[in-house]
């Protein structure tokens, strides 16, 4: 973790490319084999693809925070992947396709544009949803673009937080471009979309349900009620 100028303490995002062969000190080979079975499947389906066509950085960002909201309203928001065009940063569409639920589970595919800078991106979204016995929410939306990504994958694990009215929060994103050409966009892509995409939450729980009962904080830190105010 990192040190930030208000005095808390900030994830550390790791930049990891598995097809690298001097960045395996926290990879066993059975991610290596995988890595490299992708590469041969995607070099049999494109033959026009050279080896170092597919040189690209897998780019991940993990956060955990404690936040004063309740795992139903985050899980709420969260879910609601029609509404993404109105609050994430850059998404300038986001259509439901296809909705089901059932009992403690929900399922969507949604068709969700990003447009920054230059580059607009469109990608098909498969987001499932469901609810633990003990409460926690978990929240897995997978990317179905594999001509754009190789993959996206971005995860909710929503539990209560050590006070009542709080919720513990982990959010965790990983992805890699399919062609080297866009390297240059996914560090674009991770600081303009996905860097902002927690706060862009927060705020737009503020919108739906008011103040939180704490403010924002990692998990480790010591957690300070405050007076919540509903709309």
């Amino acid at each position: 973790t990192n040190r930030s100028a208000g005095g808390l303490l900030v994830p550390v995002r790791r930049v990891y490319d598995p097809l690298r062969p001097d960045d395996h000190d926290d990879h066993d080979t059975s991610a290596e084999r995988k890595a490299g079975e992708r590469r041969k499947r995607r070099l049999e389906e494109n033959p026009h693809l050279q080896e170092s066509d597919l040189e690209t950085e897998t780019v991940k960002y993990r956060d955990n925070r404690v936040v004063g909201w309740s795992p139903e309203e985050i899980y709420d928001v969260v879910m609601k992947v029609s509404e993404y065009k109105e609050f994430i940063p850059y998404c300038v569409d986001s259509v439901v396709h296809k909705e089901s639920k059932r009992d403690n589970h929900q399922y969507m595919e949604a068709e969700l544009k990003v447009g920054f800078q230059l580059y607009k991106l469109g990608y098909t979204s498969k987001v499932s949803g469901s609810t633990n016995l003990d409460g926690t929410k978990i929240v897995s939306a997978v990317c179905e673009n594999k001509t754009l990504f190789d993959h996206l994958n971005m995860d909710w694990t929503i539990g209560p937080g050590p006070i009542e009215h709080t919720s513990l929060m982990h959010f965790e994103v990983s992805f890699r471009f399919s062609n080297k050409l866009y390297n240059t966009v996914a560090t674009m892509f991770k600081s303009s979309v996905i860097d902002q995409m927690i706060p862009a939450f927060e705020g737009r729980l503020r919108e739906v349900f008011g103040e939180p009962t704490l403010l924002s904080s990692l998990a480790s830190h010591k957690v300070t009620p405050r007076r919540r105010k509903r709309r």
